[in-house]
């Protein structure tokens, strides 16, 4: 049985590829990492479009691709991509992928089942502690990626929650990026600025 739900990863590509920004001269990507798969497709997300409205609705920038993609069966209709994915993934007993949203680029990216095994540390945490304050600790052990976070806090996956986090005290001034000529580089890490929370 592999890893992940292929289908899930082929609806993946497929959104990519049709919801993708043709005026861009970039290209879909696809990475393969030994802890994760991204998929990468340029544009962000068409005008009317928010993060929130993922899974929900869908705004076709190419209704004469999406007719085709549909003609080919290759997608059921229109807006229920995010949904069939996270389905798949139910399905396959995986967690589901956490998609990345900035204004040049969506970014989807599926965790292997062997990389989401956590240290154990969050089981020794005390609950009072909030999410910020964990964050802020890993980050007093030097520069981290979202996926070096995700690890020493023990998580399986990087959740809507932990994102919600690192934009809140980035926009605080709490952490800052190393490469900030680049938000959404895949070898982005954060840093503890001289700010105090």
């Amino acid at each position: 049985m592999p890893e992940l739900s292929e289908d899930a990863i082929c609806e993946g590509i497929v959104n990519a590829v049709a919801h993708r920004n043709y005026r861009s001269i970039a290209s879909v990507h696809i990475y393969l990492f030994k802890d994760r798969i991204e998929i990468v497709s340029p544009g962000g997300l068409p005008a009317g479009m928010e993060e929130a409205d993922l899974g929900l609705k869908s705004v076709p920038r190419n209704p004469l691709l999406f007719g085709m993609l549909y003609r080919m069966d290759v997608v059921e209709q229109i807006g229920s991509g995010i949904r069939r994915i996270r389905q798949l993934c139910r399905e396959h007993e995986v967690a589901e992928p956490v998609i990345d949203v900035s204004e040049h680029w969506v970014t989807t990216t599926f965790f292997r089942p062997t990389a989401q095994v956590g240290s154990g540390e969050e089981e020794s945490r005390p609950e009072s502690e909030s999410l910020e304050q964990r964050v802020f600790t890993q980050l007093q052990k030097g520069p981290m990626t979202k996926l070096d976070i995700v690890k020493g806090l023990g998580q399986k996956a990087v959740s809507g929650q932990l994102n919600k986090v690192i934009r809140a005290l980035l926009s605080a001034g709490a952490i800052e990026y190393t490469i900030p000529e680049k938000p959404n580089s895949r070898l982005q890490q954060y840093r503890l600025t001289d700010k105090d929370v």
